[in-house]
């Protein structure tokens, strides 16, 4: 795909990056990477242990490398909130490789059995952190993403084989299964 002039993107939680670093150095151009804490603690106690350290090795790996560029995504929750202008600090340095940071509003789906509730905030509740990010990397480089804005805007498919689309209606969200 490469070779055929194609843009390769990669969205990755970074843990098997050490394994395949001079394959994805050579042919990705974007990587993805999630940053939910601009520290261990708050980052892995989200997206578990050692995590923090493969996405912010993977980070400074290739940005050093000079040919890939980056799509930093954090999930807003009730751990990371206030840690959020933190995280802004954390991947400037790497602001010229950045093509966006893409800051997303927890998603609280009542029907999803196991999921976690208390990493819910309330956008009224985050709102004053969200409004001061940009400062640092730019406006341009950072983007909002709502519950209501990512309605119907993608599918996911389920370890069952479900497909779905998320819907968000009234303050919820539910699963629409379009298929299997």
């Amino acid at each position: 795909v490469k070779h055929l002039g194609m843009m390769i993107c990669l969205s990755t939680n970074a843990d098997f990056f050490d394994l395949h670093r001079e394959e994805i150095s050579d042919c990705v151009d974007v990587v993805g990477l999630p940053i939910d804490g601009s520290e261990s603690r708050v980052h892995d106690g989200l997206r578990g242990r050692g995590s923090f350290s493969s996405v912010i090795g993977t980070l400074r790996y290739l940005f050093d490398q000079g040919k890939t560029y980056f799509r930093i995504g954090t999930v807003v929750t009730s751990l990371n909130y206030r840690d959020l202008s933190n995280i802004e600090r954390l991947i400037a340095p790497f602001r010229e490789k950045i093509v966006y940071w893409k800051v997303y509003e927890f998603i609280l789906y009542p029907d999803r059995s196991g999921q976690s509730q208390e990493f819910y905030v309330s956008p009224e509740k985050a709102r004053p952190y969200l409004q001061q990010l940009g400062g640092i990397l730019g406006q341009d480089k950072v983007c909002l993403d709502s519950c209501a804005a990512r309605s119907r805007a993608y599918f996911l498919i389920n370890p069952n084989g479900d497909a779905i689309i998320p819907v968000h209606y009234q303050g919820l969200t539910k699963d629409l299964v379009i298929g299997n």
